[in-house]
């Protein structure tokens, strides 16, 4: 890659990294009363594309930008940018990973089918990560039982299947000239 090549990806990553942080605070009001914490915001759409055009990496930084900024004005002590950072890149690597697949499928049954991989990741990666890190840590911080928090795992988990369903649907409407072009 040229050192104009490279500039200019750096910019387009950096201008989605922007993007990914302003995105990641224009949150929808939260799906379940029973876990307000929980609300859908679509800063992971310009990860997504940070990874499609310029592989893991740049869907790790965007992700990492996006979270360490928003934990400047964090109530969780971090906990929550944590997760999110996590679940983030559980998001994207499928992404990175199986989104060349042939170019005989339509530029949709390929995101719908890395999208659906894509989902399946953070819903494991969510259950795994709090189940054995998050939820412990936040319950330690702010000496709330761990057996209760735990009973929110399903609604996390579900959650996450919302948000990554949610990606997968914006993806498919992404025109694919747009990634091309954002790739040059």
């Amino acid at each position: 890659m040229s050192q104009s090549k490279h500039i200019k990806m750096l910019v387009r990553i950096s201008l989605l990294a922007a993007l990914a942080t302003i995105l990641m605070f224009l949150e929808l009001p939260p799906f379940f009363p029973a876990a307000p914490f929980l609300k859908l915001d679509f800063s992971d759409v310009p990860a997504a594309i940070a990874t499609l055009i310029g592989g893991i990496p740049a869907g790790v930084s965007v992700q990492l930008v996006k979270n360490l900024i928003n934990a400047l004005t964090t109530k969780t002590v971090g906990v929550g940018e944590l997760a999110n950072f996590i679940v983030g890149v559980a998001l994207i690597l499928p992404f990175g990973l199986f989104h060349k697949l042939p170019t005989r499928l339509s530029h949709i049954l390929r995101m719908i089918i890395v999208g659906l991989l894509a989902t399946v990741s953070i819903m494991l990666a969510g259950w795994i990560s709090n189940r054995f890190v998050m939820l412990p840590v936040y319950a330690a911080a702010f000496q709330t039982p761990l057996d209760i928090l735990l009973k929110s795992l399903p609604i996390i988990t579900l959650f996450n299947a919302i948000k990554g369903l949610t990606l997968t649907v914006l993806m498919c409407l992404l025109p694919p000239r747009l990634l091309a072009w954002m790739k040059t």
